[in-house]
């Protein structure tokens, strides 16, 4: 299977400052958290179940947008615009526990990947960006898996049982 990635949606309210969506793109607004790419059939179970195993320990997190960035796609002769993301929280694991378990994660195009939110694709390599910059920040409670065959899997991330035992303390 291809084509797998996970993926946060942004909410409605931030949403409204994107651009009119590419016409090669038809998802909601997101932010591409990781691209993976193939996830062999016989795998996927345990693909969800390594990525709800890492997602769960998490919590809540924060995520804001981090200004405009590019990258040239040179095969199609034009720019990719996006607006980087940064989290409150280190992300990382997720990627090196799929490697650890042997899969093979394909978000290293061009050189390296950052968590973004695509903005829009524009034809020619010095084409500059003149739409606008989505800015804000959200409350990140769901994870979504997108291009397996039984479509969309939503993984909530509850808060640690450590964090809500914390609250009660400081009260």
């Amino acid at each position: 299977m291809g084509h797998v990635g996970l993926f946060i949606r942004v909410p409605e309210d931030l949403a409204t400052q994107f651009p009119p969506a590419p016409e090669e793109d038809t998802s909601p607004r997101h932010v591409t958290l990781l691209y993976v790419g193939d996830v062999p059939e016989d795998r996927e179970e345990e693909f969800i179940s390594l990525v709800k195993g890492v997602a769960s320990s998490w919590g809540p997190f924060k995520a804001a947008f981090d200004g405009l960035d590019f990258f040239k796609h040179v095969d199609k002769a034009r720019r990719v615009f996006y607006t980087r993301v940064k989290f409150n929280r280190d992300v990382g694991a997720l990627r090196s526990t799929l490697e650890s378990k042997g899969f093979e994660v394909a978000d290293s195009y061009p050189l390296a990947f950052n968590a973004h939110s695509t903005l829009d694709y524009v034809d020619g390599l010095d084409t500059p960006y003149k739409g606008p910059v989505p800015n804000g920040s959200w409350k990140v409670e769901a994870l979504e898996i997108w291009g397996l065959p039984e479509g969309e899997v939503e993984i909530l991330l509850a808060p640690s049982p450590s964090r809500v035992a914390s609250r009660w303390v400081n009260r």
